[in-house]
């Protein structure tokens, strides 16, 4: 009597053998300690920038996770630390530093910048620095930035006394009056060239005209288009050298320079400041030139 053969489909060996293999596997355990968690937002819309963008910091690796977040994995001074799950194993623990990060745009839609990062960052959930929770740094629209139509928009040089231009100039705008869920103070800086993209968004498309305005004339309107912006400038004279008057920027004396908006303000007691009012609409687009004064 011949024995019956019965055949196998092939997908079903191929399937009987890879369910072998992983019963004959070994799994690894990998731990890993991150140092941060970053986020990168519009200083406008405060919404996260989707676009790929690059960090870079002195003996550090960064990666994008799935949510357009970049993870800290290894810092200098840091690489044991980020590869053992029981700190109490540890020789000794990483003093504390500071990780100076550079962010920049691939796109141009964004200034480069600076920013500063504590490490370690402390485990107790409740403190403001947590490592559990996401260091927003907020980047500046440039020039070739998209725009709401909404928003007013003004395209500004900023020069100085004697038509200088003065790249990286800070600017905060303070609008007369803060809309709801809006910072009362908005930033901005120029790009290298001293050319700024100036933002106000949620500007009303008509409002209220002052009391004094109605008082002065009994036929004046009781509503108005425009609201005062004030513009304060502010510019590092000892790290930033102007550029010269007939805008020739092929020699560009800043060129290693990238700036580190934080430090500016801390700092602003010893930068060159100028003040300016202006008043602006929704939906306004309008370039001027800022001198500082």
């Amino acid at each position: 009597m011949t024995p019956a053969t019965i055949a196998i489909p092939t997908e079903l060996n191929h399937n009987a053998v890879t369910l072998l293999e992983r019963s004959l596997m070994m799994t690894e355990q990998s731990d890993r300690r991150i140092l941060a968690a970053i986020r990168c937002v519009d200083s406008i819309t405060r919404r996260p920038i989707s676009a790929p963008l690059q960090l870079s910091a002195s003996g550090s690796r960064f990666i994008r996770n799935r949510s357009g977040d970049y993870i800290l994995l290894t810092a200098p001074g840091f690489e044991s630390y980020s590869h053992t799950f029981r700190l109490e194993t540890l020789a000794a623990a990483p003093p504390p530093t500071t990780l100076d990060i550079t962010l920049s745009d691939p796109s141009g839609y964004y200034l480069p910048r600076k920013f500063s990062l504590a490490l370690p960052r402390p485990a107790d959930p409740t403190a403001d620095d947590a490592l559990f929770k996401t260091l927003t740094v907020p980047l500046y629209p440039s020039p070739l930035a998209s725009k709401n139509p909404g928003w007013a928009i003004l395209r500004t040089s900023i020069v100085n006394a004697t038509r200088q231009p003065l790249p990286w100039t800070l600017i905060e705008i303070t609008p007369e009056v803060a809309q709801p869920g809006q910072s009362a103070t908005i930033l901005a800086q120029a790009d290298w060239r001293g050319e700024a993209l100036v933002i106000v968004p949620g500007i009303p498309v008509s409002t209220w005209a002052t009391a004094t305005d109605a008082d002065a004339d009994a036929d004046a309107p009781v509503t108005t288009q425009n609201i005062n912006i004030q513009l304060n400038l502010l510019f590092d004279a000892s790290q930033i050298t102007p550029l010269p008057a007939d805008t020739d920027f092929s020699n560009n004396p800043n060129r290693d320079y990238v700036p580190n908006p934080d430090t500016l303000l801390a700092n602003r007691a010893a930068l060159l400041t100028s003040s300016h009012t202006l008043a602006v609409a929704a939906g306004s687009d309008r370039a001027l030139t800022l001198t500082f004064t």
